[in-house]
C-alpha cells in the first residue's frame, strides 16, 4: 500500500489496510479521549487545530480545486 506516514505503511503491511487504519483511527481517538478526561483542554483545542489544518484543509482544498 502507498502510504506516506511510515508508522502506517508498516502497519497496513502487517495487519492489512482496513485493520490497519481502523487501529490507527481508534487510537487517535482514545488518546484524545484521554487528554480530555485529563483536564488537559488546551492541548486537546491545540491538537485539534494542528490536525484540522495539517491534514483536513490540503485535501478539501485539494477536492473543492477539482
Amino acid at each position: 500500500a502507498i502510504e506516506g506516514n511510515p508508522v502506517i505503511g508498516w502497519l497496513m503491511e502487517a495487519m492489512g489496510e482496513g485493520l490497519a487504519l481502523t487501529t490507527a483511527k481508534l487510537t487517535a481517538g482514545m488518546l484524545g479521549i484521554l487528554l480530555h478526561l485529563s483536564s488537559v483542554h488546551k492541548a486537546v483545542a491545540v491538537l485539534t487545530v494542528f490536525y484540522f489544518t495539517a491534514a483536513v484543509f490540503p485535501w478539501v482544498a485539494v477536492l473543492v480545486a477539482f
